[in-house]
């Protein structure tokens, strides 16, 4: 996820659902969102997870279909995967992919529908899953509970669920958009506060009758994690977010003005030795629904 895509036009912000909003934010993405980490991050990712040839898979969030395709080789023509996005323009590109593969026409399909309320999905048969597997958008997501207790019932007993979150010195200036946003009493795209450690999420998926099975670092970039930004390098990266934000209309054209000062407090907050360390990372949980 790019800091970019938290920021939501103010109209969809205010008036329109989560659903809505996650479209405004992805449908500009669409034509180069493989142009980026996401296909490296994604393969070594589905590598942690492993596939079984007669796996029946849920990809929640699937967007241009990069754990479909990774996963989909290995898929016997008695298992299925079933794709779920609420963006249309990611949708065309995973079915670009897909009609240039035939053959995996019997085991793909993709479904646009929001992936919080499955319930009224019709296309979705309510057929349990081996596997449901949800990659950078948890955090896009307003009820963490009531989500996965929502997939769990699209889950075999002791079937999988795959999510990651961004570790909590991830996006420092997203962190810190997010923050003022709060203080400014503007409904932000996501929620990471709760993100303290890589414990935070096991408590959230163990009472929903998760056992967690492994908790993994995995970096966006393999072998490019760790750095420390002094206050310099960090607002300038707020800038250019905030300055494409402004062009693209998605924030007032005084927006970083305004906001400054804030910024200030928030780098405050949170250096050390007058430096934020960033780690580039997610946070990815394996668990097992209990049986």
């Amino acid at each position: 996820m790019s800091t970019y895509a938290y920021f939501a036009k103010a109209g969809d912000r205010a008036d329109k659902s989560q659903y809505e909003v996650a479209i405004a934010m992805y449908e500009p993405r669409a034509a180069d969102y493989d142009d980026s980490w996401h296909p490296d991050y994604t393969r070594r990712l589905m590598d942690l997870v492993g596939v079984h040839p007669r796996d029946r898979i849920l990809s929640l969030a699937c967007g241009t279909g990069l754990e479909i395709f990774h996963a989909a080789p290995t898929i016997a023509d008695d298992g299925a995967i079933i794709g779920i996005d609420a963006t249309k323009a990611m949708l065309q590109v995973a079915q670009r992919k897909l009609d240039a593969h035939p053959s995996l026409h019997r085991r793909v399909r993709l479904i646009q529908h929001d992936i919080t309320d499955l319930e009224s999905c019709s296309a979705l048969e309510k057929r349990p899953f081996d596997l449901i597997v949800c990659s950078n958008a948890f955090v896009l997501l307003e009820d963490r509970d009531a989500t996965i207790a929502h997939w769990a019932e699209y889950l075999k007993p002791n079937g999988r669920l795959v999510i990651d979150i961004p570790g909590e010195q991830s996006i420092p200036e997203g962190t810190i958009i997010e923050n003022i946003c709060k203080k400014l009493g503007i409904k932000f795209a996501s929620d990471r506060s709760w993100i303290r450690s890589i414990d935070s999420f096991r408590a959230v998926l163990e009472s929903q009758g998760f056992d967690v099975k492994t908790a993994t670092v995995l970096e966006k970039r393999s072998g490019k994690d760790v750095k420390l930004l002094d206050a310099g390098q960090l607002e300038s990266q707020f800038e250019k977010v905030v300055q494409t934000a402004v062009e693209n209309k998605l924030v007032p054209p005084d927006f970083y003005d305004k906001t400054k000062p804030l910024f200030i407090e928030e780098w405050n907050k949170m250096a050390v030795d007058n430096k934020v360390r960033v780690c580039e990372s997610l946070y990815v949980y394996i668990a097992e629904k209990r049986a």
